[in-house]
C-alpha cells in the first residue's frame, strides 16, 4: 500500500508539471511536447503553434481536402521548417479545404488579436477566408490572392478579434482550382492568439470580394 501510495504522488507530480491550460474547454496535457504550445499567464498571455509535432488541435473538415502535416528541418517548406499544407493538385475533385481550431477562452476579456502566417504559392489558389464562429459565423478576412506568387513568399496578417459574444473558435478555409494547368501550393505555418488589440489590423469582413481592404495588402514575410 505503500509504495501504491509513492507511485501515484510521482504520476501526479509528473502530470503536474507538464499540464498547461491553453485557450479551449479542455486543459491539454503536454507530456514529451516540442513546444508547439507557449502559455503565459498575465498580460503577457499568448498562445502560438507552429505545427512541429502535431495539428495544435486544428481538425480538418471531413466532406473537404484535408491539410497535410509537414515538419523537415532539413528541407523546409519554402523556408519554413514545419505546417499544415496542401498540394491543389493532389487532392481529387475536391476544390475546397478547411481547417477548425478549437474554441480559445475569453478570460472576461474584450478584444484579442489572432495572427497566421500562410502561404498561396501557384496559380491554383484563389481564396483565403477566416472566419469566426461564436454566436454566429462571421467572416473576418479573405485573401483574393490577386498578385498571384511564383516564389513562395509567406504571408502574414493579424485579424483583431471581439470577444464579447463569448468563447470564439476560428475556421481557416482555402479555395483553389485542382485542374491542370493550375497548380500550387497553401499553407499556414504559424497560428497565434492573444489577448488585446492588434498593432495593424487585417480583417476586413469580407465586404469586398474585389480587393483587400484595408488597403495595405498581407506583409510577405521575409
Amino acid at each position: 500500500m505503500y509504495a501504491k501510495t509513492i507511485i501515484l504522488t510521482i504520476i501526479c507530480s509528473v502530470i503536474s508539471s507538464n499540464a498547461r491550460i491553453i485557450p479551449g474547454r479542455i486543459p491539454i496535457l503536454m507530456i514529451n511536447s516540442r513546444n508547439d504550445y507557449d502559455y503565459r499567464q498575465g498580460q503577457d498571455y499568448r498562445w502560438i503553434c507552429s505545427f512541429e509535432s502535431n495539428f495544435c488541435n486544428f481538425k480538418n473538415q471531413y466532406n473537404m481536402a484535408y491539410f497535410q502535416r509537414y515538419s523537415d528541418p532539413s528541407r523546409p517548406l519554402f523556408g519554413e521548417r514545419s505546417a499544415l499544407y496542401l498540394n491543389v493538385t493532389a487532392v481529387g475533385n475536391y476544390q475546397a479545404a478547411r481547417l477548425e481550431s478549437d474554441y480559445f477562452a475569453t478570460d472576461a476579456r474584450l478584444d484579442a488579436c489572432l495572427s497566421i502566417k500562410y502561404l498561396m504559392y501557384g496559380t491554383g489558389p484563389t481564396k483565403m477566408y477566416v472566419i469566426q464562429q461564436d454566436v454566429a459565423n462571421k467572416c473576418i478576412f479573405v485573401d483574393n490572392n490577386q498578385r498571384i506568387d511564383e516564389r513562395g513568399e509567406w504571408r502574414q496578417i493579424k485579424l483583431s478579434i471581439d470577444l464579447r459574444d463569448g468563447e470564439p473558435r476560428f475556421y481557416i478555409e482555402a479555395h483553389f482550382n485542382p485542374r491542370p494547368p493550375y497548380y500550387g501550393t497553401i499553407a499556414i505555418s504559424q497560428v497565434s492568439f492573444s489577448y488585446g488589440v492588434c498593432d495593424y489590423n487585417y480583417a476586413n469582413q469580407c465586404l469586398d470580394e474585389g480587393s483587400i481592404i484595408p488597403e495595405q495588402p498581407p506583409t510577405p514575410v521575409k
